[in-house]
C-alpha cells in the first residue's frame, strides 16, 4: 500500500515539473451523483437483498419444520434470485464510483492531464499539431434544442485525445485550450507555410503562404469574406459577390482551429 501511495505522488509531482503550475480543474458533469449517489444505490441495493433474502430464509426454514425438505426445491430458486439481484445489480454501482472518483481534467501552464477510470493520458501544449473543436447544434422543430461537442486533440507522436461534453463548464474549458494551443500551432504553421510547405486540412483543401488552395486554385486569404457554419458546415465566402460559396463538412476537416485561425490572421499580414 505504501508502495502505491508512493507512485501516486511521484507521478503527481512529476505533472507539476514538466507541466508547471495547475490553472483550473474540470470534472465530469454529474460527478457528485456519480460518487455518492451510486455509492448510496449500491449499498441501498445490497442491503434490501440481504434482508430480504434473510427473511426469506428464515421463512424457509420454518417451512421446512412443516413440511419437510422438499420445499427447498420451490424456495431456492427465489433465494439465489434474491441474493443474485443483490450481487448483479448492487455491486457495480459500487464499483462505478471507485472508477470514477478522480475523472476530470486538469489544465496546467504547459499541458493538461485527463484521468478516466484510473487512467490517465498527458497532453503538453508544445506538441500538439491538431486542434479541433466541432461544435454543433442539433435543432428539432426549426429551433435549436442542443449542442454536440467535440474536442480532438493530436501531438507529434500521433496520440488522438478527444473530449466530448461531458465536463463543466465546458464552454469554459474549451476557451482557455483553444488560448493555450492555437498561439503556438499558428506560429509553427507559420513557419512551415514560409518554408514553401503546404497544411492540407482536407484532401482539397489545403493553406499555403499565399492563401488557400481550394481544389487546385488559389486564393488569397485577402478574398475571402468571414467564414460562416450552417448545417453542420463550414461556408468560406469570397468577397466577390459573383462567386459561388465552398462548402465543407466539418467533421472532414483535419485542424478546423488552425484554418479559422490562418483566415483571420493571414501569415503574409504576420509579418
Amino acid at each position: 500500500m505504501d508502495s502505491e501511495n508512493q507512485i501516486k505522488e511521484t507521478t503527481h509531482l512529476d505533472f507539476e515539473s514538466d507541466l508547471g503550475q495547475v490553472i483550473e480543474s474540470y470534472p465530469t458533469k454529474n460527478l457528485l451523483f456519480k460518487r455518492w449517489g451510486l455509492l448510496a444505490i449500491g449499498v441501498l441495493i445490497i442491503l434490501s437483498s440481504l434482508i430480504v433474502f434473510l427473511f426469506y430464509l428464515f421463512n424457509t426454514l420454518t417451512a421446512i419444520n412443516i413440511y419437510g425438505l422438499a420445499i427447498l426445491l420451490k424456495r431456492i430458486p427465489i433465494l439465489l434470485i434474491v441474493i443474485g439481484f443483490g450481487l448483479l445489480v448492487g455491486l457495480p454501482a459500487l464499483i462505478i464510483p471507485r472508477r470514477q472518483w478522480q475523472n476530470a481534467i486538469t489544465l496546467y501552464e504547459h499541458g493538461m492531464v485527463l484521468q478516466k477510470n484510473h487512467q490517465t493520458q498527458i497532453m503538453v501544449w508544445k506538441d500538439i499539431t491538431r486542434l479541433d473543436s466541432q461544435i454543433t447544434s442539433v435543432a428539432f422543430a426549426g429551433s435549436d434544442v442542443t449542442l454536440k461537442i467535440r474536442l480532438i486533440m493530436e501531438n507529434q507522436q500521433q496520440q488522438k485525445l478527444i473530449i466530448k461534453n461531458q465536463y463543466e463548464p465546458m464552454d469554459k474549458l474549451i476557451h482557455q485550450i483553444r488560448s493555450s494551443v492555437l498561439p503556438s500551432l499558428y506560429d509553427r504553421t507559420c513557419k512551415r507555410l514560409a518554408n514553401k510547405e503546404n497544411l492540407a486540412f482536407r484532401r482539397d483543401l489545403k493553406a499555403t503562404w499565399k492563401g488557400l488552395l481550394i481544389k487546385d486554385h488559389l486564393i488569397p486569404y485577402s478574398e475571402f469574406d468571414q467564414p460562416k457554419f450552417t448545417n453542420r458546415h463550414l461556408v468560406l465566402i469570397q468577397k466577390t459577390e459573383s462567386r459561388k460559396p465552398f462548402q465543407f463538412n466539418l467533421h472532414q476537416i483535419k485542424n478546423l482551429d488552425l484554418l479559422l485561425q490562418l483566415l483571420a490572421y493571414p501569415p503574409q499580414m504576420k509579418d
